[in-house]
């Protein structure tokens, strides 16, 4: 059984990687405009970022 509050413990950056196990953050998503690969770009200030496409034409 999983305890709730060693997760809570873990940093940001594992604590991400559990909840994309668990399917509840995309690891990877695609591109809805293209088809094309996306990666997340940081925001300076924020946890988190954006997904934003990898291709020259999108």
């Amino acid at each position: 059984m999983i305890d709730l509050g060693d997760k809570l413990r873990l940093s940001d950056n594992d604590f991400d990687a559990w909840l994309e196990e668990l399917g509840l953050l995309h690891g990877k998503r695609t591109c809805e405009a293209c088809g094309g690969r996306t990666t997340i770009q940081n925001i300076k200030d924020r946890r988190y970022g954006n997904w934003r496409c990898t291709t020259k034409n999108c």
